[in-house]
This record gives C-alpha cells, sequence and structure tokens, in this order.
C-alpha cells in the first residue's frame, strides 16, 4: 500500500513534468531561419532607436529574401507584423515581439 507522501511526490513530480512541457510548447514564433533572426535582431535596434526611416529599409529587405527563398511565407508574416506594430507607434511592443522571436532561437 502507497502511503500519502509516495503519492504526493508522485503527483507533484507529474505535475511539474506537464508544467515543463506546456512551457516549452508554448512558443509564438518556433525556429526560424538565420535570415528571419538577422532580421528580428535589425528590428529590435531600429525600435529600440525608434528610427521610422530604417522600416522601409527593413520591409524591403523581408521581400527581397522572401524572392531569394531565404525567408518562409510565415517568417515573413511575423516580421512584417512586427514593422507594422512599430509603424503604428508601438515600439516597445514591436520591439518585445523581435526580442521574442530571438530568445526562442537560444531556447531551441
Amino acid at each position: 500500500m502507497k502511503t500519502l507522501d509516495q503519492i504526493s511526490i508522485r503527483t507533484t513530480a507529474i505535475a511539474l513534468l506537464t508544467g515543463m512541457l506546456f512551457l516549452t510548447s508554448c512558443q509564438k514564433y518556433g525556429e526560424v531561419s538565420p535570415r528571419a533572426y538577422d532580421i528580428a535582431k535589425a528590428l529590435y535596434s531600429i525600435c529600440n532607436r525608434k528610427d521610422a526611416a530604417r522600416l522601409s529599409t527593413v520591409e524591403k529587405l523581408v521581400t527581397d529574401s522572401v524572392a531569394e527563398g531565404a525567408l518562409t511565407d510565415s517568417e515573413s508574416g511575423y516580421l512584417m507584423a512586427i514593422v507594422e506594430k512599430a509603424r503604428s507607434d508601438n515600439w516597445e511592443s514591436a520591439m518585445s515581439d523581435a526580442r521574442l522571436m530571438m530568445s526562442e532561437q537560444i531556447q531551441n
């Protein structure tokens, strides 16, 4: 017969493992290409400086990268969403999204 302590330890272990699995599977961007990572890095810097003039340059870089096959359509969508947030003067949110995209690559 199992004691109450053994059941409690087992339940706690299962809960912790389930929580860890949940947290690692809840990524917004997932794995992206090196080009997407580099553009996210540039976007982070642009957003940090609130440099609206450079957003057009990044937008063209994204479009050209898709045409070259260096970015997928989903990566392009992620990056363009960040550009649009910045254009809408949501610099902090855009910067946060760029940082999140980069940090998810480190965790993978």
